[in-house]
């Protein structure tokens, strides 16, 4: 089995929201990411494209609840974010 290394430019382009957010705080992202979702070849996630996947679904999560995206987000109702143009 193989691991997942974070490519930048990758994720920028499954995530264009994301294209003003450096890359090191990012990079971080995918760390945090990876304390969640074991990137070794003992994942439970053996199919490397999927941890790929979810990893970098991770990474979007953990950067948007730290406020790193390009979008204006708004609360809306209790547990619920609208995001405005």
């Amino acid at each position: 089995m193989a691991t997942v290394t974070f490519n930048y430019a990758e994720f920028i382009a499954a995530y264009p929201i994301f294209n003003q957010v450096s890359e090191p705080a990012l990079t971080q992202c995918f760390v945090q990411s990876c304390l969640i979702l074991n990137n070794t070849d003992s994942s439970v996630v053996a199919n490397v494209t999927d941890r790929k996947t979810l990893l970098y679904l991770l990474v979007a999560h953990i950067a948007t609840l730290q406020g790193l995206t390009n979008a204006n987000i708004a609360a809306g109702t209790y547990g619920m974010a609208a995001v405005l143009g």
